[in-house]
């Protein structure tokens, strides 16, 4: 591990300059695309293992995803699959939460808007939802913000999404319930009320079983916990 520790630290070294070469106006900017994707093959080759070589990691690569996912920057419309595509590859690869990983939290709000219309990039949110999910817990949901973006995000997808989507997304929720049992049902209340709706109103008819299943499977956990 010590030889892992140290060949990741040489090869970190030189990337905020490799990522400082790039232009976030012009064509160059395809050379910070390309620093992403380096990042993402870098932390899978580390492992989600060696915990002493993924420490390294958050310190070069967080700040990256954040100029990336930056809605008010104009690169932000071609750094942000590849920067999410990495965030997501880093949160399976952490140990434990972080205050830079908090601090993240709220572009995925953005990030599953500007996806709506792309099922692989909302799955690749649901999947960054559930990590920070285990790796968070009441942690990530303390903050009002935080606990709004990911109402927001579940509320955007159940009953407006393909079923192939919202039966990932009622499953996202699910584990949300099940590691918060007490907390959940109160943060994610409206998510619930929209399943609610789709049944009451019918709109269930409309999905395939999985999805009818997903729905019935989430009131069925609320009534047990309460």
């Amino acid at each position: 591990e010590d030889k892992t520790v140290e060949v990741l630290s040489e090869t970190l070294l030189p990337i905020p300059s490799m990522w400082d070469q790039g232009s976030d106006t012009s064509e160059e900017g395809l050379w910070k695309v390309a620093v992403l994707t380096l990042l993402k093959e870098i932390v899978q080759a580390v492992g989600f293992e060696n915990n002493e070589a993924v420490i390294l990691l958050p310190p070069i690569v967080l700040p990256l995803i954040a100029h990336s996912t930056d809605a008010s920057n104009e690169a932000h419309t071609y750094l942000v699959d590849d920067a999410a595509s990495l965030w997501s590859t880093v949160m399976l690869a952490l140990p434990s939460y972080s205050p830079q990983l908090h601090e993240l939290f709220p572009r995925l709000e953005t990030i599953a808007f500007d996806a709506s219309r792309d099922p692989k990039q909302v799955n690749v949110v649901l999947q960054m939802v559930e990590a920070y999910i285990l790796l968070g817990g009441d942690t990530l949901l303390s903050s009002s913000r935080h606990a709004q973006a990911l109402r927001n995000i579940f509320t955007s997808i159940i009953g407006h999404a393909r079923p192939t989507v919202e039966l990932y997304t009622l499953r996202t929720l699910e584990l949300c319930l099940t590691k918060l049992p007490q907390n959940g049902p109160i943060h994610f209340q409206m998510a619930i009320l929209c399943i609610l709706e789709n049944v009451l109103e019918a709109d269930v008819a409309n999905s395939t079983s999985e999805v009818q299943l997903g729905y019935l499977t989430i009131l069925a956990r609320v009534c047990f916990h309460n």
